[in-house]
């Protein structure tokens, strides 16, 4: 939450820094929703940004034409789940990481010597940097066609590079959508792109809103991120109180630790591959349970091997089931039983009881419970396989 209040001042004074007087030459205007003023000035910031910085940083003019091609193709996959971009994921990071290091090299070959550096104070040392960058050769910017563009493994690498950027705008407009929770217009969104390209190329072309309503506009959207960040405060107090007061009547007696003794199966669950609304099906038996979340890397690697244990004692009477924590969607959890070959009844912890009750907030971990409810936490499973082996074979002879 803390992220989109940030998020909120940064844009405010991203927008102060834009634009100087009025120069109506979109349909976005001072009689337009705040949806659309908002949206304008964010396209804008971020496309004047990329055009009048970044192609001396790599040392290539970015090509408008791939960039638009970019956010266009993002925005219909958005909508159509069968569409796709015209560069994968896997291509994407190749090509960011290649640009990256051309930045980092163009970076590194202008920077002044100990000696020069030792004399300037911070000021000069940034006019120098800056001055020596846009001194580098570089190629011209793409002249602007307004065409479609086919991004494929033949064409020149910066249209790759500018098709990324195009569909990272995308993501940014869409997720700033999110946060603020308004539906931010994407016409306008795609003006100020228009606009702040315009705007990079000369310097005096200034876009719609002036100064003093760029403030105003910018003033308006951080009060209203605060707001929903005091909303959304209140909404997680609220459903804290709730949690605590539906799982006090669940704990039972405690250990010396403050985890409860004995585990109740009372606690509510949401099937994913089995019909539950708790886990009272499982009492009463020798269970192992395997507590995870679908985006955590350290549950993928263990989940394999957890699979393995279940299978390895199934037939000797041991029970076995996995439990996501409350943040996973059963989209993500099926994705992840898909990934790692997890094959045993999966439950969303969905109303956050068990791992309010039985965890400390890191995942995985592996439970062992005996049919008398007690149990035992084995919080880093893997370096303690052996043990958890040894633990279930003396479990399963009781």
């Amino acid at each position: 939450m803390k992220k989109r209040l940030l998020l909120g001042l940064a844009l405010s004074l991203a927008f102060t820094a834009c634009n100087e007087q009025k120069t109506p030459t979109t349909k976005v205007g001072f009689t337009s929703p705040d949806t659309e003023k908002m949206a304008y000035l964010f396209g804008m910031q971020l496309s004047h940004h990329l055009f009048a910085f970044v192609p001396y940083q790599v040392g290539e003019g970015i090509s408008y034409d791939a960039l638009m091609q970019g956010f266009e193709d993002a925005y219909v996959m958005n909508g159509d789940s069968t569409k796709k971009l015209q560069l994968n994921e896997v291509q994407l990071q190749s090509i960011s990481r290649i640009y990256s290091s051309k930045a980092q090299s163009r970076m590194g070959s202008i920077q002044p010597d100990s000696a020069k550096r030792a004399s300037m104070a911070p000021e000069q040392l940034r006019a120098y940097v800056d001055s020596s960058l846009k001194a580098l050769p570089r190629s011209e910017t793409p002249k602007v066609t307004g065409k479609a563009v086919k991004i494929d493994s033949t064409s020149p690498s910066i249209e790759h590079f500018s098709y990324m950027f195009g569909v990272n705008f995308y993501n940014q407009f869409f997720n700033l959508g999110l946060q603020s929770e308004m539906k931010l217009s994407d016409a306008a969104f795609r003006e100020g792109l228009a606009d702040g390209y315009k705007s990079a190329q000369d310097s005096s072309y200034k876009g719609v809103f002036p100064k003093d309503s760029v403030d105003a506009i910018g003033k308006r959207f951080t009060e209203h991120m605060q707001n929903i960040q005091k909303k959304k405060m209140e909404e997680a107090k609220a459903a804290e109180e709730k949690l605590k007061a539906e799982i006090a009547p669940l704990r039972g007696d405690t250990l010396a630790d403050g985890m409860p003794a004995k585990m109740n199966f009372a606690v509510k669950m949401e099937g994913v591959t089995v019909k539950a609304t708790d886990l009272q099906a499982f009492a009463g038996k020798p269970l192992m349970i395997f507590y995870f979340s679908a985006t955590c890397g350290h549950c993928q690697h263990a989940a394999p091997e957890v699979a393995k244990l279940a299978q390895a004692y199934k037939e000797q009477g041991l029970s076995a089931i996995a439990i996501a924590s409350g943040s996973n969607s059963k989209k993500g959890i099926r994705q992840f039983m898909e990934n790692t070959k997890l094959d045993i009844p999966v439950l969303l912890d969905e109303a956050r009881q068990f791992g309010e009750l039985y965890s400390d907030g890191y995942v995985p971990k592996v439970y062992l419970v005996s049919p008398d409810a007690s149990y035992k936490i084995y919080k880093s499973f893997e370096k303690e396989l052996d043990s958890v082996k040894a633990d279930i074979a003396a479990l399963l002879k009781k």
